[in-house]
């Protein structure tokens, strides 16, 4: 999968765009919800950013923020860093080429106050979907936030049900939860409640599988 030229679609597809405005729109207000000063940000899958660099652009607590972006692909990371000094949130921005499912790339900057997980649940299997919300457990903070998305064809709404109650059983609660126009994704921002001391697997946080765009017919 070209995941570089999968992006490109973020200036072409209405679906991609609706989520990708739904998602900034959560991140504003789950920054609006921290408390007092440094606000750390963990973006899984982290793509180009422009979720969070959109969020953070006009933000007022843009300088209290400092956020790590974990993303595989280095030419997303190199449009990234460009994305984010084109903003002038460069100094607030950690890019890094790594590999999102390792618990090394994040285990000297986490929890987090608010943690990503966007287009990232419709690239696991099934049966993985619980690892995954445990190790998002463990990136985030007490009474932080993960926001996460979910495409809702072919079976996703189902997955998404079940990604729902997942967060149930790991001490977190649901505080929003919408769906883009046409009911092609939702999008759920749920705060935790509790402290996670070590993700469920600490060699692997989640098996990413490769999957087509959802232009293709993707579930991402």
């Amino acid at each position: 999968m070209d995941w570089a030229a999968w992006h490109e679609e973020y200036d072409a597809s209405p679906a991609l765009m609706a989520r990708l405005a739904a998602v900034r729109v959560r991140i504003t207000h789950c920054l609006d919800l921290c408390p007092p000063g440094s606000i750390r940000v963990i973006s899984v899958c982290a793509g180009e950013g422009r979720d969070l660099i959109g969020a953070l652009e006009s933000h007022p607590r843009a300088t209290d923020v400092f956020a790590r972006l974990v993303e595989v692909d280095p030419r997303l990371v190199e449009r990234g860093r460009a994305g984010g000094e084109a903003a002038g949130i460069s100094d607030r921005l950690e890019f890094i080429v790594g590999d999102a499912t390792l618990p090394a790339s994040y285990r000297d900057f986490g929890p987090a106050h608010l943690v990503l997980a966007c287009g990232v649940f419709g690239n696991i299997r099934g049966s993985d979907t619980a690892r995954l919300v445990g190790s998002l457990a463990w990136l985030c903070a007490r009474d932080g936030f993960v926001i996460w998305t979910r495409g809702l064809a072919r079976g996703g709404a189902a997955h998404a049900a079940r990604i729902r109650t997942l967060f149930e059983e790991h001490a977190f609660e649901e505080v929003h939860a919408a769906t883009t126009p046409g009911n092609v994704f939702t999008v759920v921002t749920n705060r935790h409640l509790v402290d996670v001391d070590a993700p469920p697997d600490p060699t692997c946080l989640f098996e990413f599988v490769t999957r087509p765009g959802i232009l293709d017919g993707g579930l991402l």
